[in-house]
C-alpha cells in the first residue's frame, strides 16, 4: 500500500549554497517548463548571502544540492528570471518554516 501525498525527499533547509533561503518552490506538476526538453529540477530557491549584495535562484536537485545558480539585484528579478523558465511558478513560492 502507497502513503499517498507523502514525499520522502528532504525538507528544506535553512542553507543552501551557502546562503540564506528566503523562497523556496518544489517543481512538480504544478509547473511547465518554457523550453521543450528542459530537465526537471526538485526545486527552485531564493537564498541571500550576508558579504554579498543581491540574491541568488539556485536550481536544485532532489536533496536541494543547486547544481545551478544565477546572481540578482533583489527577489523580484531572481522570480522574474524563474518565470521566464518555469509556468506556475509565480504561484507556488513559499517561505521556509522558522
Amino acid at each position: 500500500m502507497t502513503n499517498m501525498g507523502y514525499d520522502p525527499r528532504p525538507s528544506i533547509p535553512t542553507i543552501i549554497g551557502g546562503g540564506r533561503v528566503l523562497f523556496y518552490s518544489r517543481i512538480d506538476e504544478r509547473h511547465h517548463p518554457r523550453r521543450p526538453g528542459q530537465w526537471e529540477p526538485y526545486g527552485l530557491v531564493v537564498c541571500e548571502r550576508e558579504a554579498i549584495a543581491g540574491v541568488f535562484l539556485f536550481t536544485c536537485e532532489d536533496d536541494w544540492m543547486p547544481v545551478v545558480d544565477s546572481w540578482h539585484a533583489t527577489v523580484e528579478e531572481a522570480k522574474k528570471q524563474a518565470a521566464l523558465e518555469w509556468d506556475g511558478i509565480e504561484a507556488t513560492w513559499e517561505e521556509p518554516p522558522q
